[in-house]
């Protein structure tokens, strides 16, 4: 060892760094760095030595909590910093903070002949630190546990391989703590690591903070909300946030059902970048709280069907091109594979944008996986995280609304103070107490509308689930038509729920639906004034018997095998678009030719035929089923080209007129003549030509529609 003045002198090493004794470049706030430094000087009692470390004897993953994701895009930015000759090394606010024990320490001291008892002083230079390169084969193999600095490892490694530099360059200083003696407060406060601002934690980083310090120690943040700031501003240095949400985050923290969702979604990567407290802040006001966990939920289980690589590495991005596709005529295949097919054997290779950070095998595995789950696996949940303010507070008002024409008595009175406020569904329960899902309503309704949620418990609780999802998810469907509706709610005072103005609303296609929805629940009784009438912004559509079979085909078309899986149609069915142009189609036909038309006697088991009463509230047994989406047993294809038939020879009067698809309503045979009507169909028209004039407009052909299309029709009118 060499000796200067009598005095043993530290091993120095080579090192390309550049020393400087100007201070590092720094942002135009400070603040971050200055609360940081203040945290190393008091825990420099617990600073057992500063060392050069090979970068492969350092783990990165936490012994408390859960360390931040890597940022891919931070570590581009520090190799290219590296590449201009720029490590930094030498500045101190870029050592590695990393736990170790006093044994430890004491090992690599006899190992290098130095006593390592008193050296809690950070040298300023890299040439001043002890060499312990050879810290795994003398510790057994035993890491480090790094609390901040896992981007300046990442990238000294790829800066390492792609300059093709000595591997014995990879290595950083490191400020080793005693993990045996730093106390609690600070062991978080290091891993905050709030002194760089090159990569500011996002919300969902800073809430897995707030909850490894209360995992390390329960008692904290139990109190009121001031409180519950205080604490947090202290232990995990939150004053150093300018204009960051601290209440909003204590308000969260207090509620137990949000609190709890707020962790779970923070859990991974997507979570964690996508949490925004001022978003969850204003969603946990609108008492529709299971909503919204059913999408988080959706998305955390079909993660972790996905397998750990994919749930590491999914993005948002990647989330909605997985839907999308779903959503879409495109296979799962041609999302992850793109095709060469000017090659001579046509090959296949991975899409590098979607999925950017997972190796080639692992794709290979979340492919795998993901083509064994369906689409309802994968939610729009970019919906809800996109969802502004105005347009949440629509999705809650209208589920008040609902709410209201079930039970206009609210169980609870709601305290606008309380962080815990009962559900708005809870309310539908009382009125679904007689429900009876005799008919398998609930099962049809959970295949229409992909139940997100396990659903336990008994018929009416389970029936309050799916009839705030129908509502709710038709309502996101159609945000714009209803934020315009509640705007011109709130202008028109005088709209009371018992007024008599108050029906007016239903002459409106959306809510005349939610209206419809919510009687299929608890009933036709409920609100018998309130009947969907003549749209003002529709008044050239006939909405008597036509807007009646426009209704009864979406519903029925809805319960079809066909559509069960298809997402998309169905949601444009739902809107009111689609049904007032059906309905107006039909207009063009003729009501009476549509309702009254001509029997088809190869059709004996009509498209609309109704064969068993469902058994809902508000139904007598044995009566027929008031919606096409009771029927017991779907038509077979010969019944619904047979109805198709007979619409299209109403709308054409028996002239082969063009049908709505504009081709020729009449099949030819394969002469190109028309093909003979049946034989029972040429013996009533035979019938009818014999009877006298004044017969003709007496005798009515047999009727095509069922009872239950009749009394929806004299309700319409």
């Amino acid at each position: 060892m060499e000796q200067v003045n009598g005095q043993r002198k530290r091993p120095r090493t080579q090192s390309n760094d550049k020393s400087t004794s100007q201070p590092a470049k720094v942002s135009r706030t400070l603040s971050f760095r200055e609360c940081a430094a203040p945290t190393l000087e008091l825990a420099k009692p617990h600073i057992l030595v500063t060392a050069r470390l090979p970068t492969n004897a350092l783990n990165t993953d936490w012994s408390m909590g859960k360390n931040r994701p890597i940022h891919p895009g931070h570590v581009d930015k520090l190799v290219a910093t590296f590449k201009q000759g720029d490590l930094r090394r030498a500045a101190r606010e870029n050592h590695l903070v990393v736990l170790s024990t006093r044994d430890q320490i004491t090992t690599m001291g006899r190992h290098i002949g130095e006593d390592l008892t008193l050296c809690n002083e950070i040298p300023s230079t890299t040439s001043n630190v002890y060499d312990f390169t050879d810290w795994l084969s003398i510790n057994q193999g035993q890491k480090l546990e790094v609390m901040c600095g896992q981007h300046r490892i990442k990238a000294l490694e790829r800066y390492v391989k792609e300059t093709d530099s000595n591997p014995m360059n990879l290595w950083w200083p490191c400020i080793i703590m005693n993990r045996d003696t730093l106390p609690e407060d600070m062991n978080i406060k290091l891993r905050v690591n709030r002194h760089t601002m090159a990569l500011a934690d996002n919300h969902g980083e800073i809430w897995n903070q707030l909850v490894t310090a209360h995992q390390s120690n329960p008692s904290l943040f139990q109190g009121k909300a001031t409180e519950i700031e205080e604490e947090a501003a202290n232990i995990i240095m939150l004053n150093s946030i300018s204009r960051f949400p601290k209440s909003r985050m204590a308000t969260i923290w207090r509620n137990e059902r949000w609190r709890e969702a707020a962790t779970n979604w923070c859990s991974f990567p997507m979570g964690s970048q996508t949490f925004a407290i001022s978003q969850w802040h204003w969603m946990s006001s609108l008492r529709i709280d299971e909503y919204w966990f059913a999408f988080f939920d959706r998305v955390r289980l079909t993660l972790a069907k996905i397998g750990q690589p994919g749930k590491q590495s999914m993005t948002l991005k990647d989330w909605r091109q997985i839907w999308e596709t779903y959503q879409s005529e495109t296979g799962i295949r041609d999302l992850f594979f793109t095709t060469s097919p000017d090659e001579a054997t046509p090959s296949t290779t991975r899409r590098r944008a979607f999925l950017r950070d997972v190796s080639d095998e692992d794709y290979e595995h979340i492919y795998d996986a993901i083509g064994k789950l369906g689409p309802a696996s994968f939610p729009p949940i970019h919906k809800i995280l996109q969802l502004s303010k105005q347009e949440g507070n629509v999705l809650g008002q209208v589920m008040e609304d609902v709410v209201k024409w079930v039970n206009n008595h609210l169980s609870t009175a709601v305290n606008n103070c309380s962080t815990n406020k009962p559900l708005l569904r809870e309310d539908l329960v009382p009125r679904l107490s007689r429900f009876v899902d005799n008919g398998g309503l609930l099962q049809e309704t959970k295949a229409r509308v992909s139940a997100r949620m396990k659903l336990t418990g008994t018929p009416d609780k389970v029936a309050s689930h799916l009839m705030q999802q129908e509502i709710l998810d038709y309502t996101l469907d159609n945000m714009k038509t209803f934020i315009k509706l509640e705007k011109e709610a709130a202008v028109d005072q005088s709209l009371t729920l018992d007024g008599s103005g108050y029906a007016g609303r239903f002459r409106i296609p959306a809510w005349a639906y939610l209206l419809e929805t919510v009687r299929r629940y608890v009933g036709d009784e409920l609100r018998p004034a309130w009947a969907p009438g003549q749209s003002e912004d529709n008044a050239d559509q006939t909405r008597g018997p036509t807007q009646a079979l426009a209704d009864a085909f979406c519903q029925y078309a809805r319960g079809l095998p066909q559509l069960s899986g298809n997402h998309s149609l169905q949601r444009e069915m739902n809107t009111p678009e689609f049904q007032g142009a059906l309905a107006a189609w039909l207009s063009t036909i003729g009501p009476s030719r549509v309702v009254d038309g001509p029997r088809n006697p190869n059709n004996e088991a009509s498209l609309l035929t109704a064969t068993e009463t469902r058994g809902r509230p508000g139904t007598p047994s044995g009566q027929a089923p008031r919606t096409p989406a009771d029927v017991a047993d779907p038509p077979t294809s010969q019944a619904v080209e047979g109805q198709a038939k007979a619409l299209a020879a109403a709308e054409g009067g028996g002239q082969g007129q063009a049908g709505p698809c504009g081709k020729d309503s009449h099949h030819q045979t394969s002469t190109g003549g028309p093909s003979r009507a049946p034989a029972s169909q040429q013996r009533q028209d035979k019938q009818k030509k014999a009877l006298p004039s004044s017969q003709h407009k007496q005798k009515k052909a047999p009727k095509e529609v069922p009872d239950w299309m009749e009394e929806i029709v004299k309700k319409k009118r």
